[in-house]
């Protein structure tokens, strides 16, 4: 069963196994300087690291033996990482100005480094990328691409930022007005807006049939509450996950 992870706002990362009948807090960094933008593999958590000063890298949490180990990256710093498997992405400055930003896989049993994307544009700064299984999706020049880590190819997906992917399928925000959701259907033909209103959605995220996403319809999309909102693609369902809670995002 999957795990969930929460960052701290004193910024320290902690692990929570929930398939325990007893979740356990365990703390996995406590180190200096900031800790962003984790993500979780089974065992593994990789997340970036501010501890080394001017530059910012890529360490990973082994639950399995309780290791933590920096990911080799470049001189400059690497940010919003990504892990699925033993295959670990995210994006690297070229230089201290960060004129422009590659991507980078490593395979953390083979030790290998792959070179997935070349100059992308400042402007894509902040946004995510992300891989599951063979795949990896980014955004380039306010395109898609899919990178198939099986063949070493890439292809144009089409419109859309924000996209994650559970390797059968990428949600994303299609970018025109209030951004809506969207879902591509890599294998099918299944692809499809998942929402279509005039309030914001943000940070959308799938895993099989369920995607989830951030939801401004608590304050009728003016921005200022957000809930978390699932879609269930099997029977069309909506499920509002925060509504008893305090807004979430």
């Amino acid at each position: 069963m999957k795990k969930l992870i929460l960052v701290s706002i004193i910024m320290i990362l902690f692990f929570y196994p929930v398939n325990m009948q007893a979740a356990v807090e365990i703390p996995i960094c406590t180190e200096s300087g900031i800790q962003l933008h984790p993500d979780i593999s089974g065992d593994r958590v990789v997340w970036e690291d501010g501890r080394g000063g001017s530059y910012t890298n890529i360490y990973m949490y082994d639950y399995a033996d309780q290791s933590t180990i920096e990911i080799p990256t470049g001189e400059f710093s690497a940010f919003l990482p990504s892990i699925s498997g033993v295959n670990i992405i995210w994006k690297e400055a070229v230089d201290s100005a960060i004129s422009s930003i590659n991507i980078y896989c490593y395979n953390i049993i083979a030790e290998t480094h792959q070179l997935i994307e070349t100059g992308i544009s400042i402007s894509n700064l902040t946004k995510p990328i992300s891989i599951s299984a063979n795949k990896i999706v980014y955004e380039k020049a306010g395109t898609l691409w899919i990178y198939d880590l099986a063949n070493n190819t890439k292809e144009a997906l089409g419109d859309g930022t924000y996209a994650r992917t559970d390797g059968y399928r990428v949600a994303c925000l299609w970018p025109m007005g209030n951004p809506e959701v969207y879902v591509y259907d890599l294998y099918g033909s299944d692809s499809r807006y998942v929402t279509n209103d005039s309030l914001w959605q943000y940070t959308p995220d799938i895993s099989g049939n369920r995607v989830v996403w951030s939801d401004s319809r608590r304050d009728e999309g003016s921005g200022g509450i957000w809930d978390i909102v699932m879609y269930n693609l099997n029977d069309d369902t909506v499920e509002v996950i925060t509504s008893n809670l305090p807004p979430r995002y």
